[in-house]
């Protein structure tokens, strides 16, 4: 399968606008999976966050669309709450 991209030099750029509300929309996301860290899985998370109405997801992907930005929160806190338990321990 061959994909060729085409571009245009008239083409729109990105707008800056809309990187704003991407950047808000993940401090927001790992903001609510921190609230969730006593949450016992990252289903559990999904499921809470499912729960709510979020109008600033992108049409068409919804949630589902920032998985990798979830995850990687809830990742990052784990490590974190991990890293707490064994100096904690030791």
């Amino acid at each position: 399968m061959t994909c060729m991209v085409v571009c245009f030099r008239g083409a729109p750029g990105t707008s800056q606008a809309a990187l704003q509300k991407e950047r808000e929309l993940d401090a927001h996301l790992e903001s609510r999976v921190q609230q969730d860290q006593g949450a016992a899985s990252l289903v559990a998370i999904f499921r809470c966050l499912a729960s709510e109405v979020n109008p600033s997801l992108p049409p068409g992907g919804g949630l589902a669309s920032k998985r990798a930005v979830i995850k990687e929160a809830y990742e990052r806190l784990r490590r974190s709450y991990e890293a707490q338990m064994l100096v904690r321990t030791d």
